[in-house]
């Protein structure tokens, strides 16, 4: 689970995308994150094509 991710740093997201991609490796991905978090991170080529839909959650109240 990587939280933050409203702001994707590349270097972050380029060892994700190997992690991804590594045929051994079994993972998901969970990126957590403010507003405008899909939209950030389906602005990274890396990510683009590996990101499904997103499902918001409405703000907890306190």
């Amino acid at each position: 689970m990587l939280d933050k991710a409203q702001w994707p740093a590349g270097d972050e997201l380029e060892y994700c995308r190997y992690l991804w991609d590594d045929p051994y490796t079994q993972l998901a991905i969970i990126f957590v994150g403010g507003d405008g978090c899909y939209a950030a991170l389906r602005k990274e080529p890396t990510l683009s094509s590996r990101i499904y839909p997103a499902a918001p959650h409405p703000p907890e109240s306190r």
